[in-house]
């Protein structure tokens, strides 16, 4: 009887507060017991049986309980181990922690920590409450922190390192019970992993992909295909004649055109880097990438330091590999076959064709390719904008 009893008052409740437009999930808290709510007007209180904590509702209370109730209802965390406004001693005063999910019943290890802000926060402001939920980390020791407005959603994978604390960003938080598989380092480092790639993706990839990139692959497929055609022909008018006159090496198959054909997809990519470098890797967002580095006391990697070398590579090697895959290496019949398809680079298939029109034999297999250079120049951008934005 206590039970239906208990039932009964929720639902008077959630009918109760239907016309302030409670959100479905609050509705849902409700009638799981997990909040009840007195007063009415601006005298309304939200009130939390397993933490036996009352507050005023607020803007900044709604989004608190709603993370409240997502993380009992969807992620399956006991309330138990749930607790609010956990102290904590920063410098010679104590500040309070939205939420904290333990990982014991005693509540001594903190395992996630929640900051909340209202629903309208700014971006500024958004970005003030990571910050400070980096700083509750650096007291309390947890393993994840998450900062959300409801609208906005912000988690990290907290790993002790030499210099303190590393927060690797993740796209969610994990489940009860895919926390508890956590038997193992190797276990937890795949997750991770997996699901830092997937923030990667959705925070800093998607928001480049909504920019006009259809107009700049047009533009890079042009000037591919333009300089492509030039370098095809200064290839078989030049080097191809000047090698074929002046030595025997096509004849007695040291090196084949397929060799040679590499000249036009290298050769025109660093011309494409050249005359692209400042769109593919703009002053603005290289030194907003030194900043963001500098912040974290980091050295630019690598990579970034030798960016227009690596970014060649990743551009002309897919365009090589197609090229293999489609008209092969002219290992079979390099100086007899003339029909076959797959003796696309022997002599006689080269001199078959008039003089002034050998240059086919290289613009062609490059031109199959350029849709993949000019996807790859993009990503590159994208990647190099995106990276350029972690904080």
């Amino acid at each position: 009887m206590a039970t239906n009893s208990t039932s009964r008052r929720n639902r008077k409740t959630v009918k109760s507060l239907d016309p302030y437009k409670m959100s479905e999930i609050l509705k849902k808290g409700t009638l799981e017991g997990l909040i009840r709510f007195d007063g009415t007007g601006t005298n309304r209180y939200v009130f939390y049986p397993f933490q036996a904590m009352r507050f005023r509702w607020e803007p900044e209370e709604e989004v608190r309980a709603w993370a409240y109730i997502k993380l009992v209802l969807e992620k399956k965390y006991d309330p138990n181990k749930i607790t609010f406004e956990r102290k904590v001693k920063m410098g010679s005063s104590y500040r309070f922690v939205d939420i904290v999910i333990f990982s014991d019943h005693q509540h001594q290890n903190d395992e996630i920590i929640i900051e909340c802000k209202r629903a309208n926060v700014g971006k500024r402001a958004f970005l003030e409450a990571v910050e400070q939920g980096k700083s509750y980390d650096n007291q309390l020791y947890g393993k994840y922190i998450w900062v959300t407005s409801q609208k906005k959603n912000t988690y990290y994978k907290v790993k002790p390192s030499k210099n303190g604390r590393d927060y690797v960003e993740i796209d969610d938080l994990p489940s009860f019970s895919t926390s508890a598989k956590f038997t193992g380092a190797l276990s937890e480092t795949i997750w991770t992993v997996k699901h830092s790639l997937k923030a990667f993706y959705k925070n800093y990839i998607v928001p480049q992909t909504q920019k006009p990139w259809v107009s700049n692959f047009l533009l890079f497929t042009f000037f591919f295909v333009f300089i492509g055609f030039m370098v095809s022909w200064f290839n078989a008018k030049v080097i191809t004649a000047q090698i074929d006159n002046h030595t025997r090496w096509l004849v007695k198959g040291r090196i084949h055109y397929g060799h040679l054909y590499w000249v036009v997809p290298i050769l025109t990519t660093l011309v494409m880097m050249w005359a692209f470098k400042r769109k593919l890797f703009p002053k603005l967002t290289e030194k907003r990438t030194a900043r963001n580095r500098k912040k974290k006391g980091k050295e630019l990697p690598f990579v970034f330091h030798n960016k227009v070398i690596f970014a060649t590579l990743i551009v002309v090697i897919p365009s090589l590999v197609l090229s293999e895959l489609l008209f092969g290496t002219g290992d079979i019949c390099r100086t007899c076959c003339i029909d076959k398809w797959f003796c696309w680079w022997s002599r006689g298939h080269y001199y078959k064709v008039d003089e002034s029109w050998r240059m086919m034999n290289y613009f062609v297999p490059f031109v199959m390719g350029v849709p993949v250079q000019s996807i790859m120049m993009i990503i590159l951008n994208w990647v190099f904008e995106a990276f350029s934005r972690l904080r």
